[in-house]
Parts: structure tokens; sequence; C-alpha cells
């Protein structure tokens, strides 16, 4: 998995597609890279801040929102209500008829999606360019008026407890979850992005109101425009639809700094009807607020170690010592200090060796760094995931979004240099500052024992 975007939960309606896959199909497809000459931003009066990338080479035009309101700023008792709000905004505005929003973006060719992460809770909309300033306006009206109807919320909650249950059985994410609930005890990191069965139910429509009023303001909101529009007039149609956000500033961000587990914490196993042996080791890792320069390096350490056939992880621990079926790594960049997993598929009685394996690497690496084929594969590895999540506008405009809602769109304009840049001195830094083999958690998911 690469490691400068994802998401946890998604919501997708896709509308009109026809017309933006002819578009997007052919040569397009192989998109040039981010330059600072071609990103423009202004901040407006109320906070609001705007980001736009003038490209012709399609007619289509990527709007995106991204508000900095996510389960890391929820607690146990309002666990899942960002998520619960970004399913409220897809219901239109208050007394209208539901599922206005998408009905209306569908009507001018286009789609939506929604996604509600532990650092931002994102709207993308994908339309052709003549209809970007209705869609604009309805887009900030659903933001700013999600529906409250208990009827509509109950629903919704319904439709949520579902997409939590499928989630459940998905081991990543299970023990992806799990190692966040034993890797952070303080920080909200800790709550899933989509709650719980638990705290949805308890979730009271006052709960929602007062979490979007808090939230959902101008100098917490980023708005991106990328594709066929004018710079000018981007910022125009930006500026008439969301100049009317209220001005006030969010609540400050609690002071949760978690970068380091001071002791080693293995859960226990959790049982499942299964042949085979899931296991999970999670190790602190940067965020880009307070260690931006270790986050690029920290992604070339997770595509030497598990990406691809020629990762480390692949060739020594599967094909070489078959400790283990399937291994990948996992690194999202995150804001604040977050993690490194290693998930590995093991026989039922391998998960021990395996552990030691993945350990014995990397320690190695702490020694020595990496060798410069290794640290070469592991670049090229990373820019070609970055080309590749940067391709469409709509692609472009979630890169730099996603970087906007965590610390600033720059980040994504720099991305390719600083990666080219990272050396193995840089590898054995963070490797030695982040991944202690005697300091980690481990969570795992192991077959049913017969009785």
């Amino acid at each position: 998995m690469h490691g400068h975007r994802g998401c946890v939960c998604r919501t997708t309606l896709w509308m009109g597609w026809t017309v933006i896959a002819v578009a997007l199909s052919g040569a397009w497809a192989q998109a040039a890279v981010f330059t600072p000459a071609d990103v423009q931003a202004r901040t407006l009066d109320n906070g609001v801040r705007v980001v736009v990338r003038e490209a012709h080479e399609a007619p289509i035009v990527a709007l995106d929102v991204y508000v900095r309101f996510g389960s890391a700023l929820e607690t146990d008792e309002t666990n899942g209500v960002a998520h619960t709000i970004e399913h409220l905004v897809f219901q239109g505005m208050s007394g209208s008829r539901v599922g206005r929003l998408p009905r209306l973006i569908e009507s001018l060719g286009g789609r939506v999606t929604a996604e509600t992460s532990r650092d931002h809770t994102h709207f993308a909309v994908a339309l052709s360019p003549d209809g970007l300033e209705e869609a604009a306006t309805q887009l900030a009206v659903a933001i700013r008026n999600p529906e409250t109807d208990p009827t509509i919320v109950a629903r919704e909650r319904n439709i949520i407890a579902h997409e939590l249950a499928q989630q459940a059985d998905n081991p990543v994410l299970q023990l992806q979850e799990l190692s966040y609930r034993l890797g952070f005890t303080k920080h909200g990191y800790r709550l899933s992005p989509g709650g719980t069965r638990d705290s949805l139910a308890n979730l009271s429509r006052a709960d929602i109101q007062r979490a979007h009023d808090a939230y959902y303001t101008g100098p917490n909101t980023a708005v991106i425009v990328v594709g066929d529009v004018d710079t000018d007039e981007a910022f125009r149609v930006v500026s008439a639809a969301f100049g009317s956000f209220p001005a006030t500033l969010p609540p400050p961000r609690p002071n949760m700094d978690e970068p380091r587990r001071m002791t080693r914490k293995v859960a226990p196993p959790v049982e499942r009807a299964t042949t085979r042996h899931f296991l999970m080791l999670g190790f602190p890792a940067p965020g880009v607020a307070s260690a931006k320069d270790d986050v690029c390096p920290m992604d070339v350490l997770m595509a030497a170690l598990g990406e691809g056939r020629g990762s480390r992880f692949q060739r020594r621990i599967v094909g070489e010592r078959k400790l283990a079926d399937e291994m990948l790594t996992i690194y999202l960049t995150q804001r604040d200090p977050g993690a490194f997993y290693v998930w590995a598929v093991t026989p039922a009685d391998g998960a021990d060796a395996a552990v030691s394996a993945v350990l014995e690497e990397i320690a190695d690496i702490r020694a020595k760094g990496l060798p410069a084929e290794e640290l070469d594969r592991a670049k090229r590895q990373i820019l070609g995931s970055f080309a590749v999540q940067s391709e469409t506008y709509m692609d472009q405009a979630a890169t730099l979004g996603f970087y906007e809602s965590i610390g600033g769109f720059e980040f994504a304009l720099e991305y390719e240099d600083r990666v080219s840049a990272v050396t193995s001195a840089d590898i054995q830094r963070v490797a030695s500052t982040y991944l202690d083999p005697e300091l980690y958690t481990l969570v795992q998911v192991r077959p049913k024992a017969a009785h």
C-alpha cells in the first residue's frame, strides 16, 4: 500500500460516468507530474483555503472539498459522528428530498464521492466544466446543511453499521483497527473513522449538530479545483459558493502526541474460522506536522520492505525462507505521528517464526541501511505509485487536497524531489528512530481452536 494517501471508509455514487470515461481514455491517462507553477492558492476572507490547478488536456473539472474533521477529533462517546455527517451531507439540505445532492450532480452529468478518515472528511465531484458553478453552489449548500431528520439519521446509522460489518470480514482492516486501538491510548487515532455499533447507536441529533457547527467552518475547509477551467474563474466560483461559510475557528486540537510505544504490547489473538494465521506488527511512524523530513524516507522504507515481489520481505521471508504466504507493509501519511504496519499471512503454526524474521530484517536495516540496488528499486516503486495516484484530474485534486488537509498542498509539489533525494543514511535514520525491534505492537487473527 502506498503511503501518501488512503482512506478507511467511502460512500460512492457514480453519476454520468460515460462522458467522463470517454474523456479520460487514451493518452491523457499518462498524466504529467505537478510543478509549482501549475498550482495557485488563495485564502478567502472567511478562511476557506482554495487551491486551483488549471489544465486543459481533457474537458473535465474535479471539485474537491476537505474538512479537517475525522475520528482523530472525536471521543469514545462521539466516535462515528464525522462519518455520520458525511452520509447526511449526501442527503442534501434540511427539508429537501432525500438524496438531493447526488441527483443534482447526476443532472449535471457528473459523479460525487465522499470519504471519512482519521484526519478529514472529503467530498469530491467530477463533471464537465459547464456544470462547475452549479455543482459548487449545490455542494456548498449540502455541506452546510446536512439532513438531520431523525428518520434519515436512523437509516444512515443502519447503513454505516452494515458497512462496519463488511469491514469486520476483511482481516487487513480488522487487524489495522485492532493495532490502532493497541498502539494509541490517548490520541484520537485510536478511534475508527467508521465508529462502532454502540457509539453510533448513542449519537444524538444534538451531538451531530454540535460537531457540524464546530468543525464545518471556513478556516477548517479547503476547496480544490483541478481541470479544464480558467484559474481566476475557479477562484470566483469557489468564493461565491463557499464565501458564506462561518469564519469561526474550530476548537483547538488536543495535544496528544504519541510518537513512541515505550513498552512492547501484544494483544490476545482473535480466533476466527480460518485455516491461516493473520498478524500485524505495528511501529510508530512520522507525521507531517512534526516530522515532515521523515515522511518520504519512511515511504521509501515501506516500499523496500514490503511492496512488490522485489521487496525484502517478499524475497527473503516469503520466497526464500517460506515463513509467510503473503506480506505487505502499510504506512499512511497523517497529520500527527501515526503507525507503520507489517501485515503477514502465515501457516497456522508459523506466526512466531514470521515475526522473528521481520524483526531480524528490520535490525539489519537499522545497522546497515539499504544497499543501492534496493534503495533505487524502492524509490522507483514509490515514484511510480505517486504518478499513478495523481494520474487524472480527480486523482490530482485528491492528492492536493489530502496534503492540504494535513499540512499544506505544497508537500505534493515537493514529493517527487523529496523521494528522489532519499539516501541510505536517511533510511537507516528513520528505521533507527521508529522501528525498534524491542518495542512494537502485535495483533493476530488465528484459526479457531477445535473443541
